[in-house]
């Protein structure tokens, strides 16, 4: 089974997503409630995908993507943002932070689900 680490602050977002990915059948989503706690939840229990809001608390998504590819142990995860703020200068900015893909809110639950296929099993 794999591991998804889903840090997002909005809890109506964090379960739905949960509910969703877990009924697949393939997956185990472990939530965070913002970037600080996503940060110290991937060195902790190494997912196989992170998926990540931008506009958080105490730490934003973009800050903990950055955190999180300066850290060797945690640098090679691949991270996905989902979020609502998908204009092009927060596009760039998450890719250039270290996204391998951005999501747009709302969630194309089939299109988010086969991206995580693709990233966590291979095309």
């Amino acid at each position: 089974m794999k591991r998804i680490l889903y840090v997002e602050d909005a809890r109506s977002q964090r379960e739905i997503l949960k509910q969703m990915l877990e009924l697949y059948g393939k997956y185990e989503v472990i939530i965070a409630n913002h970037g600080q706690d996503g940060l110290e939840k991937a060195r902790e229990i190494h997912p196989d995908i992170i998926l990540m809001d931008l506009r958080m608390p105490i730490m934003d998504g973009l800050q903990a993507i950055q955190e999180l590819k300066k850290d060797p142990a945690v640098s090679n995860i691949p991270v996905v943002v989902i979020s609502a703020w998908a204009n092009k200068k927060n596009r760039e900015e998450a890719i250039e932070a270290g996204a391998i893909k951005f999501i747009e809110k709302p969630t194309n639950y089939n299109q988010l689900l086969a991206t995580i296929k693709d990233i966590t099993e291979g095309s």
